[in-house]
């Protein structure tokens, strides 16, 4: 596919992806858009399992089965920090909304650590003794992390290590988190192909979105809050409208909302106006919105990214200027 000019694609971002090799070892980071090979990325002595970009695209974590993870300059392609502690395999890691902040989960005695990702240092260390974390993501402002463990979130204080917030009602493993960008909502995806969206600070479930027909493996707010993007593993992509906050009754009542595509349904408590903004068919296995909120990037098993208009749900592109298996994308912002 020959390139295309960014103007046209990706506003005025690039998009970047990392791949995978055959054997595992080693990450190759790419321009989606014209082809270009940035960096290669080869420490690691065991196979990669978490991988990702910092927000602003400037950093790339990666967790290992080698119990370590590693902060990458994306740049240089240079290493900016080793990070070692973890008993087992490191396979989760999420950025902080700002960057400045690395949390890394594993297989060791269910324990989350937190890392300042400007030197390395251990910010944080928490641990849940029930059950390994799945996934992981830090809030806005740096003062929150959420957990998943089974079918139960957690919501925990930084600072002090004590949980704030226990988040109940899926019936089975939680496999995706995501907080607002203003940090008062947090939102789950389960393996009982459901989305719910929470009170971050009470663990109050404001909505259960339903029509999903597989796992419900990735969720992810635009950057002004309006959307939730969720993915599950049976191929669909779904936008949804979270714009309206505004809570309607003291206790839960349902409200159906609106919807714009087969098969899905919105059932909210307390929660106005939510709809379905658009249901598209894609392999998909993670993906990013551009800065301005306008375009989400999809990518799955295969090696290409498909790019869509947030709002209108069109397919915008199909970018497949890179090689190996997709890890992870981000829209980054002008030049690195």
């Amino acid at each position: 596919m020959s390139p295309l000019p960014v103007s046209g694609v990706v506003s005025a971002s690039q998009l970047l992806v990392a791949t995978e090799s055959l054997r595992g070892h080693s990450l190759r980071i790419w321009d989606a858009v014209t082809g270009e090979k940035r960096a290669t990325i080869k420490e690691h002595r065991d196979s990669v399992e978490g991988t990702a970009f910092s927000p602003d695209g400037t950093l790339l974590a990666t967790g290992s089965y080698d119990e370590k993870a590693r902060i990458w300059d994306m740049a240089t392609g240079a290493i900016r920090a080793t990070l070692t502690g973890h008993r087992g395999i490191v396979w989760r890691v999420a950025f902080s909304p700002d960057g400045t902040l690395l949390a890394t989960a594993g297989m060791d005695e269910s324990t989350v650590r937190i890392w300042d990702t400007s030197t390395g240092a251990a910010h944080a260390t928490l641990t849940d003794s029930r059950n390994p974390a799945w996934d992981v993501a830090l809030s806005p402002d740096n003062t929150l992390l959420a957990t998943a463990s089974g079918s139960t979130a957690r919501v925990w204080d930084i600072a002090t290590g004590a949980p704030r917030a226990g988040l109940q009602g899926h019936t089975s493993r939680i496999i995706a988190l995501a907080f607002s960008p203003d940090g008062t909502l947090l939102a789950t995806g389960s393996s009982d192909e459901t989305v719910r969206i929470w009170k971050a600070a009470t663990g109050t479930v404001l909505a259960i979105l339903i029509g999903h027909r597989g796992q419900a493996r990735q969720v992810a707010f635009s950057p002004d809050g309006t959307l939730l993007a969720t993915m599950d593993d049976r191929c669909m992509l779904r936008i949804w409208d979270a714009s309206a906050r505004t809570s309607r009754a003291a206790r839960p009542s349902p409200i159906w909302g609106r919807v714009l595509a087969p098969y899905g349904k919105l059932r909210t408590f307390g929660y106005e106006a939510a709809s379905i903004l658009n249901t598209v068919k894609h392999e998909g296995d993670g993906m990013a919105f551009s800065p301005d909120g306008v375009l989400l990037a999809a990518f799955g098993n295969g090696n290409a990214v498909q790019v869509w208009d947030a709002d209108t749900g069109a397919h915008r592109i199909t970018l497949k200027n890179h090689r190996g298996l997709l890890r992870a994308a981000a829209f980054i912002a002008g030049n690195l």
